[in-house]
């Protein structure tokens, strides 16, 4: 599981890692790479997000886990039109 917190990014109230919204992304690229060369399952959560004043901070956060998983499978994953199936790109 991939607890994908974002209170440590730098506009959280709450958190006190102080982590700006590219380290963040960098945190996520880490265990998308970890996941990969272990060939490890990965399930996503939530969590965290706390905002000073302003959500867009936080939501960007969010949505960054999940675009650069999308990002990650896809260039991993390609569709082969031929049989209708997703087949692994070596």
């Amino acid at each position: 599981f991939f607890q994908a917190g974002v209170d440590i990014l730098s506009d959280d109230r709450l958190g006190r890692m102080n982590l700006s919204r590219r380290g963040i992304q960098r945190r996520n690229a880490l265990v998308f790479d970890y996941a990969q060369r272990y060939s490890t399952p990965v399930v996503i959560t939530m969590g965290g997000g706390y905002p000073r004043k302003e959500w867009d901070p936080i939501i960007d956060a969010h949505a960054d886990v999940y675009l650069g998983a999308q990002n990650f499978l896809a260039q991993r994953i390609s569709y082969d039109s031929s049989s209708s199936s997703l087949s692994k790109i070596s």
